[in-house]
């Protein structure tokens, strides 16, 4: 289940404090068993959680609450932050957060600030289907590490290619509507074909300054914003780059 360079950073207890795990499976559990491992604590007792400094939050299909500034729920953004600032009762605290990229913009931005500068104690497990949908400012904090042979799942790739590389709007406009005209027998359609522009963006020098225009592009359309007018308007803010 473990990777060799995972295996080396627990043998030598040099586990980055920040860890992104990427790929497809149950990640939580992974992220378990690297706490299990890292305080020294049998599983069955973190699964069911025992460990007062250890907190597991799970993607309930729902976007993770900010929570109250004054006064928040434990389960919210902004209580599991006051709670990995609090002093552990072991050596550490491990937070393990399921799908972050499924979490609100809000609560991306506090995400991000605390992972700026974390608490000294405090330990980062959190994972994502696929790290080419986070922003760039998510993973230059955190060190990503693919699990499981984690992939990407890539729908029409040459689309996206052509997407992002033509100097023509007709034909950008022309990919905007097959995508929707898809839509009807893959639901998923358009995700699929941005998280190919994400990692296309990404993987080139060329593209690469237009990570944050294209995340805001995938973002709206993960909150059901028009998806066809996303993506027009995105080739017009593309055709002015």
């Amino acid at each position: 289940m473990f990777t060799p360079k995972l295996e080396h950073w627990l043998v030598q207890q040099k586990l980055p404090q920040r860890l992104l795990l990427s790929g497809s499976g149950d990640l939580v559990e992974v992220g378990l068993s690297i706490t299990s491992q890292l305080l020294n604590e049998d599983l069955k007792m973190l699964s069911a959680g025992l460990n007062q400094d250890v907190k597991v939050c799970r993607d309930d299909q729902q976007s993770l609450k900010i929570g109250d500034s004054q006064n928040p729920h434990e389960m919210t953004v902004r209580g599991l932050i006051k709670w990995l600032y609090q002093t552990p009762v072991s050596s550490q605290r491990v937070l393990v957060l399921e799908n972050i990229e499924r979490t609100s913009r809000d609560a991306m931005q506090a995400w991000l600030k605390v992972l700026e500068e974390p608490p000294a104690r405090a330990q980062f497990i959190i994972t994502t289907q696929n790290h080419y949908q986070l922003p760039t400012t998510i993973l230059s904090r955190a060190t990503v590490l693919n699990i499981n042979g984690a992939h990407h799942e890539s729908y029409d790739t040459t689309d996206a290619e052509t997407f992002l590389g033509t100097t023509d709007l007709i034909t950008q406009f022309r990919i905007a509507d097959d995508l929707d005209k898809q839509q009807k027998e893959n639901p998923k359609a358009t995700l699929h074909f941005m998280n190919d522009l994400l990692r296309l963006a990404r993987c080139n020098q060329r593209y690469l300054g237009l990570v944050p225009q294209l995340f805001t592009a995938y973002t709206d359309i993960k909150r059901n914003v028009n998806r066809r007018l996303v993506l027009e308007h995105l080739a017009i803010t593309l055709q002015n780059h």
